[in-house]
């Protein structure tokens, strides 16, 4: 889910705030950059005790 989100958002250098609902309600920080070369989202959650993070480098998804 926290990839997919990634992946939809435009790669133009940006960072954005979203609200995702799948299941419950989650809110990430994705920050895009260099052409869907380099991700990474961060989403966090009443639902969750920890936060939940991926990397995606060189357009590979690696944590």
């Amino acid at each position: 889910m926290l990839r997919q989100c990634a992946d939809d958002m435009p790669s133009d250098s940006k960072t954005y705030i979203v609200r995702i609902v799948y299941g419950s309600v989650f809110t990430a920080i994705v920050q895009t950059y260099d052409d869907d070369t380099y991700r990474a989202v961060w989403a966090f959650s009443y639902t969750i005790s920890e936060p939940k993070f991926q990397v995606k480098r060189r357009g590979e998804w690696v944590v």
